[in-house]
């Protein structure tokens, strides 16, 4: 069943705040293999991709790519989510 919009609202603020703490804790991106992503998933991190919260850094494979928090996402988690 697809999700609601305020549970689609919810899981991109989770995901963006995962991008934060991931990218504070290590200074890097999270790798995403696309398969092992449900739809609503992959449309979350293309939405907030194109919004210019999260940049795609390398494309390690056909399947794979680095996803990290951009500038605007940091002050988007800093002075909305946190």
């Amino acid at each position: 069943m697809p999700l609601t919009i305020p549970e689609r609202k919810k899981l991109r603020d989770h995901l963006l705040v995962k991008l934060y703490n991931i990218y504070f804790e290590t200074g890097e991106g999270n790798k995403v293999e696309s398969m092992k992503l449900d739809l609503e998933e992959r449309v979350a991190y293309t939405y907030l991709r194109d919004k210019g919260l999260v940049k795609e850094i390398i494309k390690t494979g056909v399947r794979t790519v680095e996803l990290r928090i951009s500038a605007v996402g940091i002050d988007y988690v800093e002075e909305t989510l946190l």
